[in-house]
């Protein structure tokens, strides 16, 4: 393993924090032991900043987090985004015609905050049994009548569109029609329940080297963490890309090597080998 590791970056579902969505003891103890030896911790999230757990926000010296699938890396400190790719809200106007035909709720994330359409977002029981999903889209999303004209009136671009629904045959179907009108778009799921679609440019793996440049590092200086298809292009780009061992098998393909398991606090094992702890 590279020990000149400055910069750290994890996924948080599944990875960082364990299948309870908790960030454990153990776990806050070896990434402020990470911080303390002048290592730059991120976070590297599906989810926008303000939906990360309370908890991981609250840690002093987190000042960057690459969000909504590295549409975005957000500087806490300064309250501003230094990297950004969105989708343009005509094209999310119209991603949003094609997931509209399916049975599931869709919504969309602009300017670091969720929007539904009500009706479906009033629906999500209906859609899926995840608690999880049920919490954010009931708790971290603005509702408005019409999506498609909110966007249009609001923003010049969306950060990601999202659909929510146990049928992974409905969501397979949605990324093939959504492929076939936009076929350089990024489809990712970080949920069994989910679907994510993202600007070309963006991706985990263009966010963490926008980031790395700006710090002045290297790739070689950064050690990833992940489990789902959203990480594998941070797991590609990083000096040393670790998989969880629940990650999925395609991700285990591109790492340089397994962890143990979010519930293992596998994280945490291999900081605690990186510093000799």
């Amino acid at each position: 393993m590279n020990r000149d590791i400055r910069l750290i970056a994890t996924d948080l579902d599944g990875t960082l924090l364990n299948s309870r969505k908790e960030l454990t003891p153990r776990t806050l103890r070896a990434i402020k032991r990470a911080a303390e030896a002048g290592i730059e911790f991120v976070p590297a999230t599906g989810r926008f900043y303000r939906g990360c757990p309370e908890e991981l926000r609250k840690l002093p010296f987190i000042r960057y987090a690459v969000v909504i699938n590295g549409a975005c890396v957000y500087d806490v400190k300064n309250d501003s985004f230094i990297h950004r790719t969105d989708i343009p809200a005509a094209d999310a106007v119209r991603i949003f015609d094609i997931v509209k035909n399916f049975p599931a709720e869709y919504e969309c994330y602009a300017e670091g905050w969720g929007y539904a359409p009500k009706d479906l977002a009033a629906r999500i029981d209906e859609f899926t049994e995840s608690d999880f999903a049920r919490r954010i889209v009931k708790t971290l999303r603005t509702t408005v009548s019409d999506l498609s004209a909110y966007v249009t009136e609001h923003f010049d671009g969306v950060h990601k569109v999202q659909m929510f629904t146990d049928d992974r045959s409905v969501l397979e179907a949605a990324a093939c029609a959504v492929h076939e009108v936009y076929p350089d778009y990024l489809i990712t799921h970080a949920l069994d329940c989910n679907l994510e679609i993202n600007s070309p440019k963006a991706g985990k793996g263009n966010a963490l080297q926008a980031l790395a440049s700006h710090l002045g590092l290297s790739m070689d200086q950064v050690m990833v963490f992940g489990d789902g298809n959203n990480d594998i292009s941070m797991l590609k780009a990083a000096g040393c890309g670790v998989a969880m061992a629940n990650a999925m098998p395609e991700v285990k393909a591109v790492a340089d090597r397994v962890t143990l398991s979010c519930d293992e606090e596998g994280v945490a094992a291999a900081i605690e080998e990186l510093l000799g702890m």
